[in-house]
């Protein structure tokens, strides 16, 4: 087992610590600038019931920095983030939009993911530097989600109101699904067809 599979199930702790709204991480006065945002979409995260963990670098494969798990509701942000609390904030609205997608794909407990921005609402410059980071390494089919999840990244207080919009009941019911989501969603049931 990797050392990012062994931290995602929680068979690796050493260094790991679980965040939360009131972590005292945030008191730096560092994240003055930050700490709104990230109390807000932290406790959003809460109220999903999803697990929001820090932990060392040596338990992400290289270039990953955050991790989200649907299967298990688990959240991994790289301790080196704490080092530049922009990135930490950029790191933490882009994870929880994976969240926010995993609402989306059927609620929380099914572990399916869907895209929620609609495809033109996602900018040129985002798909392609999507597709330029994520198709060489063998990904090209993660760059829909991974476009949806950078272009939340760079919204202010996006993930956050998507949270509390899951918290409150389904997502599509709030926001309109893509039209495959719409179709996937109307297949499983999950959403009747109009």
């Amino acid at each position: 087992i990797s050392a990012m599979g062994c931290m995602i199930l929680k068979e690796c702790t050493e260094g790991v610590e679980r965040l939360s709204s009131t972590s005292s991480v945030f008191n730096d006065p560092k994240f003055d600038p930050f700490r709104v945002e990230i109390k807000r979409v932290l406790t959003a995260l809460e109220k999903l019931n999803i697990e929001v963990f820090l932990a060392p670098t040596r338990y992400f494969t290289p270039r990953t920095v955050g991790l989200y798990k649907a299967n298990y509701n688990r959240f991994f942000i790289n301790d080196e983030l704490l080092k530049d609390q922009r990135e930490f904030l950029g790191t933490l609205r882009h994870e929880g939009w994976h969240a926010v997608q995993d609402c989306m794909g059927g609620g929380l407990n099914t572990g399916f993911m869907a895209q929620v921005h609609q495809d033109k609402e996602i900018p040129d410059w985002v798909r392609k530097s999507t597709r330029l980071a994520y198709e060489p390494m063998g990904m090209g089919k993660a760059v829909p989600w991974e476009a949806d999840a950078n272009w939340a990244e760079e919204q202010s207080d996006q993930t956050a109101r998507h949270l509390e919009m899951c918290a409150k009941g389904p997502l599509w019911d709030q926001v309109e699904p893509t039209p495959m989501t719409k179709e996937w969603l109307i297949g499983c049931g999950w959403m009747k067809p109009q």
